[in-house]
């Protein structure tokens, strides 16, 4: 196994994913010193914010997994096939996320956006199951679930004052510690 260029990469897993073939890879966790040899059966690929990932069947975890495919340091399409199950799909995988992670802990979130920024949240759905409730002082309320909370902090945040969240209060904690973080570096 060499060391493969991304475009060969998203080759190979592409042709994997065509083929319904098996994948032995060698990937580097976010924060691991090494990467680790998986085995994984590719259901989906998908592109999210500039980066392309890959939805499979994680041998070793015994679980659907997300893998970003930058972060594969080798791979080997297997001689050996895979059937995706027939209760998989991807919009229902896909159902509770707001960005690519997944967690196993659903979170009602509530975004309070600012009159100013309603044009802008109305133009686009954020998530598939999302609700939007207009305010009396012409701001919006944003209501969905998900199943994992750093992708929307981190959105939250881009918004700066103009985004209040109201649930739920892991997210509000971790906000209000992540803002006194960023105050701190500008002391």
């Amino acid at each position: 196994q060499q060391q493969r260029s991304l475009a060969v990469l998203h080759q190979l897993v592409a042709g994997a994913l065509r083929h319904s073939r098996r994948l032995k890879m060698r990937y580097l966790k976010p924060g691991a010193p090494e990467p680790a040899e998986r085995l994984v059966d590719p259901y989906h690929t998908v592109s999210f914010q500039g980066e392309w990932y890959l939805l499979g069947f994680c041998h070793l975890r015994r679980e659907i997994r997300t893998f970003a495919i930058s972060r594969i340091q080798s791979v080997e399409v297997l001689e050996e096939h895979f059937t995706i199950p027939e209760n998989f799909t991807f919009e229902e995988f896909a159902r509770h996320h707001f960005g690519i992670f997944r967690g196993d802990k659903n979170y009602q979130v509530q975004i309070l956006f600012a009159a100013q920024h309603r044009p802008y949240v109305e133009e686009r759905q954020w998530h598939q199951r999302q609700t939007l409730e207009p305010q009396a002082d012409g701001g919006l309320l944003l209501t969905f679930t998900t199943s994992h909370l750093l992708e929307v902090k981190k959105w939250v945040l881009s918004w700066g004052g103009g985004a209040r969240v109201l649930a739920p209060p892991e997210l509000v904690a971790d906000l209000r510690e992540e803002l006194r973080k960023a105050l701190q570096a500008y002391d």
